[in-house]
């Protein structure tokens, strides 16, 4: 178990000196911050083995020799090519910007949306020896970092050993002792939660239309709405046990109150990909309708295959279209 590399993760509050908070919660005294430290041999940091498998991965570098020559343009340049030019100065390194570019592609963010930008020489941290951000171009406040990727070198672990004096040091196979270094994938949560927020939420005013969450499907704190078409006990009672059987599976919200159009809309603005109604034909044929969040279609399927279907939806499986 002491042989490296090795990671830590951890989340929690996190409070700083802001001198001025702004933004929203971009720029707060406390936050939510989530973390990754990956602690290597510096001698191993350009022989990564997951590197091979990313290395021909192309992500939109925005080098500081790119910076200097004016306004951002979109360039795409492999983890390799980034690396053979020393824009990146280790294989773990790149790792680590695909790693955390590709969590943020995840959250559902369009490529044309999203950036790494390199730190400036005078503006990176003294304990770093690779710096860049990932950044998220938002509708509010255009291109915001959201999540930093950071190779720390040995400087933290040394300062804990001369504070606390306990050497940190690991020990190679020829018993030669070294202090690890560590490289950081950071962010506050909260930057993240607000992009999506900010960039799929759709504000409607009175005549322009419906106001839509439309946040990628599989990022919805809620998969699935069920509705009875009407306040009647013998269609709730069978909109009550479709929601228990799914509530086994999805995150479920279930709501009777106004008409189902209005049902309807508090559904797509609180961002549910998904909207089941059991009408007078699922009494007769066990049948309910499902409807699409973006598309507002319908479709008919059956009662006892809907929990399948619904999972074939989130994962991205089977289309809407599709559906039969």
């Amino acid at each position: 178990r002491k042989k490296l590399p090795f990671g830590v993760f951890q989340i929690g509050k996190a409070y700083r000196n802001e001198i001025s908070p702004r933004q929203n919660v971009f720029r707060g005294r406390e936050f939510t911050q989530a973390e990754g430290q990956i602690f290597v041999d510096p001698k191993e940091k350009n022989k990564w083995d997951f590197y091979e498998k990313i290395k021909k991965e192309e992500l939109p570098f925005w080098s500081e020799s790119e910076q200097k020559k004016g306004a951002y343009k979109k360039k795409l340049i492999s983890v390799g090519e980034a690396f053979q030019k020393k824009l990146i100065k280790s294989q773990v390194y790149g790792w680590c910007i695909w790693l955390a570019y590709t969590q943020f592609r995840n959250f559902g963010i369009s490529e044309d949306k999203i950036r790494l930008r390199q730190h400036h020489e005078n503006e990176k941290a003294f304990y770093a020896d690779d710096a860049w951000d990932i950044e998220i171009n938002l509708n509010s406040y255009g291109w915001s970092e959201v999540c930093g990727v950071h190779d720390r070198s040995d400087y933290d672990l040394k300062q804990h050993s001369k504070a606390s004096g306990v050497k940190l040091e690991a020990v190679r196979e020829n018993g030669e002792k070294f202090v690890p270094h560590i490289l950081e994938i950071a962010f506050g949560s909260d930057r993240p939660t607000y992009s999506l927020i900010d960039l799929f939420y759709e504000k409607k005013s009175d005549g322009e239309g419906k106001t839509t969450f439309k946040i990628p499907y599989s990022m919805s704190p809620i998969d699935v709405s069920v509705f009875p078409l009407m306040k009647k006990d013998e269609l709730k009672s069978v909109a009550e046990g479709i929601k228990t059987e799914l509530e086994k599976n999805f995150v479920v919200d279930y709501d009777f109150s106004g008409s189902i159009g209005k049902r309807y809309l508090r559904s797509a603005v609180q961002g549910t990909p998904y909207a089941i109604t059991v009408d007078y034909d699922s009494l007769k044929d066990s049948t309910v309708t499902i409807r699409d969040r973006d598309s507002e279609k319908q479709k008919r399927i059956k009662i006892e295959g809907l929990r399948e279907i619904l999972s074939d939806l989130l994962s991205g499986e089977k289309s809407f279209e599709n559906l039969k």
